[in-house]
């Protein structure tokens, strides 16, 4: 079924959500998308000087990848976190998919390419 109201915390919620479009559970994979990103990146993937910025660029859906902060993570994980926050809904993974994707990448999260403590 298909969800309304304005719900989310600014810079992870879904641009559906923001522009006041029915919404369905893929919102919260792109939240998960976002968090992914913050976990790899430490920084926010939308984050404007303003709420009202950090609300714009969310939106608008165009994240960046800075290779400074994503070089210690295979292609593969940048490849699921970015299909995570696609600004189209149906292109996101389903929820149990994503999970599954994500849980193979876990060990990333916590070391480097070289096995290195982060």
């Amino acid at each position: 079924g298909k969800l309304t109201g304005v719900v989310g915390s600014p810079g992870y919620a879904a641009p559906e959500v923001l522009s006041h479009q029915p919404y369905n559970q893929s919102v919260d994979i792109f939240s998960a998308g976002c968090t992914y990103y913050f976990a790899v990146a430490c920084k926010q993937p939308f984050l404007g000087s303003t709420v009202t910025g950090t609300l714009r660029l969310t939106n608008r859906c165009r994240p960046h990848f800075p290779k400074k902060q994503f070089s210690h993570v295979s292609a593969g994980l940048v490849e699921l976190i970015m299909s995570c926050m696609s600004k189209d809904p149906s292109k996101r993974p389903a929820a149990c998919q994503g999970l599954d994707r994500f849980s193979a990448f876990q060990a990333q999260l916590a070391f480097g390419h070289e096995g290195e403590q982060r």
